[in-house]
C-alpha cells in the first residue's frame, strides 16, 4: 500500500452529469444483470429507461491496445447492469456497508485503465470539455448527495479480501487520506459573481485547490454528489454511506470490463436469455 500510494494513478474519474429516469413504480432492483452493451433490445424493457445513461458510458470506452481481430469490439460484450430504486431510512445506507472493491481476480485489462481524462474547464462549465477514454473498469452514479465515498489508490490484488472487502485497511486509508470526506472541486456557489459556472465543477475530480495549475492530489476521500457519473477502477475502495435524512434513491452501476465470476447467489438473470461471459457459481461470494 505504500508503494501504491506513493504512485500518480488515478483510481477514478468524473465522467460526466447525467439525468436519471423517472423511478419505476414499485421500484426496480437488478443487481449483474448480463446484456450486451450496444444492443438496446437485450435489456428487459422496464430497464429502457436507464439506456441513455447505459449510453454514455458506452461511447466512452476504447478498444484494447491490442491489435487482436478476434476480440469483441467494447459494445458487443457483454456488460453487467445494477439498478436500485428504493427509499432509504435515515441514517441506513442503500447498499452494501464497508470499505470494498469490486474485483477479485481480474486480468489487467478488464481491471479497468485511463487512457484519457476526462477534461472539466478551470471555469466551470458545468460538463466535460473533452470526453474520457476508459478500457474495462466500472461507471456508477446515484441520484442523492453524500451516499458514496470513493478513495484515490489503486488496491493491490493480494490485499483484496473475500467479496472484495477491504475494511482491514481502513487504519492505512486514514493515514493517507485524512481529510474528511468532502465533494470534488467546484465553483464558489455565487450565482451573482459567477452567473452559470456558480457550484460548477472543474479540474479534476481527483485532484483539489482553487485554481488549475495549483491543484494537489486530494488528501481525503471524494464524497459523490447526486447525478456525477463516475469511472473506477475494480481495484478503487469505496463505501456506501448512510444517508442522513432518508429517502428515494437510486442507483445506477455498469460493469464494462470482463469478469471471471459470476455469482448467481446474488446476481439477476436476464429474462431474454443473456448469459454472462464468466465461469457461473452458486455458493456465496462472502463466505
Amino acid at each position: 500500500m505504500e508503494t501504491v500510494t506513493s504512485r500518480e494513478a488515478v483510481a477514478f474519474a468524473h465522467v460526466d452529469n447525467v439525468r436519471f429516469p423517472l423511478p419505476c413504480e414499485g421500484g426496480l432492483n437488478v443487481n449483474m444483470m448480463p446484456f450486451i452493451m450496444g444492443e438496446k433490445h437485450s435489456l428487459p424493457e422496464n430497464l429502457h429507461g436507464y439506456w441513455d445513461l447505459i449510453q454514455r458510458c458506452v461511447a466512452t470506452l476504447q478498444e484494447s491496445m491490442e491489435d487482436d481481430t478476434e476480440l469483441p469490439r467494447q459494445k458487443n460484450r457483454v456488460g453487467y447492469l445494477t439498478v436500485q430504486e428504493s427509499v432509504v431510512q435515515g441514517g441506513n445506507s442503500q447498499r452494501r456497508p464497508g470499505l470494498h472493491t469490486e474485483g477479485f481476480t481480474r486480468a489487467p485489462f478488464d481491471s479497468g485503465c485511463i487512457t484519457q481524462l476526462p477534461v472539466w474547464h478551470g471555469w466551470g462549465f458545468g460538463h466535460a470539455l473533452r470526453t474520457g477514454k476508459f478500457q474495462g473498469g466500472i461507471f456508477m452514479a446515484s441520484n442523492v448527495s453524500g451516499s458514496c465515498n470513493v478513495y484515490n489508490v489503486i488496491v493491490p490484488q493480494e490485499l483484496v479480501g473475500k467479496g472484495g472487502d477491504v475494511e482491514h485497511l481502513r487504519s492505512f486509508l486514514n493515514e493517507h487520506f485524512p481529510d474528511q470526506p468532502k465533494p470534488r472541486t467546484r465553483m464558489a456557489d455565487d450565482i451573482e459573481r459567477l452567473g452559470r459556472h456558480a457550484g460548477c465543477a472543474y479540474g479534476h475530480m481527483h485532484m483539489e485547490g482553487h485554481a488549475i495549475g495549483y491543484q494537489q492530489p486530494v488528501k481525503g476521500p471524494i464524497s459523490l454528489q447526486a447525478r456525477e457519473l463516475i469511472w473506477m477502477t475494480d481495484r478503487t475502495p469505496h463505501e456506501s454511506v448512510p444517508l442522513e435524512i432518508g429517502g428515494l434513491r437510486q442507483f445506477f452501476r455498469l460493469v464494462t470490463g470482463g469478469i471471471d465470476t459470476w455469482f448467481a447467489a446474488h446476481s439477476t438473470p436476464n429474462p431474454l436469455g443473456i448469459q454472462p461471459e464468466a465461469k457461473i457459481v452458486a455458493f456465496n461470494k462472502f463466505t
